[in-house]
């Protein structure tokens, strides 16, 4: 098991360029979805609008607070991250910061875009590697957050 601190290092940015300490993504309770995504990806353009509004209302919920999201860009231009990330609420790992991108998507065996893998802020154990095809199918968070016996 690998902690959520370990896994992103120190490098996570709000759409804003402000520094976030990753250790707030541990609490308990907390769930962290890691979401892969590009602004030139079509897919994930489409997948960000789903999981923006699924973010919104877990957030406005009885989830209050349960569920944070780190976006993991695959971009190639720095210019291009930042239009993409600047439509989203959550957390970012620096677009500078490749090497953390790459470790990451490298740790989860990424291979195809979008991906979002919802992990256990406290204990840093994967919840789940569907969470994007689980956002389709309960995009009102019926089940959220999907934890084993609840998929």
């Amino acid at each position: 098991m690998t902690s959520i601190v370990e896994l992103l290092g120190d490098s996570l940015v709000d759409r804003h360029g402000y520094q976030a300490d990753p250790a707030s993504l541990t609490r308990e309770g907390a769930v962290v979805g890691l979401y892969f995504g590009a602004q030139w990806c079509p897919p994930c353009r489409h997948f960000t609008k789903q999981l923006l509004a699924f973010y919104n209302h877990v957030t406005s919920t009885k989830h209050d607070g349960a569920l944070q999201i780190v976006f993991l860009s695959s971009d190639e231009e720095k210019e291009d991250f930042d239009e993409y990330f600047s439509t989203m609420p959550w957390l970012a790992v620096d677009f500078k910061d490749r090497e953390a991108e790459a470790r990451v998507s490298k740790h989860f065996q990424i291979v195809g875009l979008p991906t979002l893998i919802l992990i256990d802020g406290a204990s840093g154990n994967v919840i789940t590697d569907r969470g994007t095809s689980l956002i389709r199918e309960d995009p009102e968070a019926e089940r959220f957050p999907w934890r084993q016996n609840s998929e």
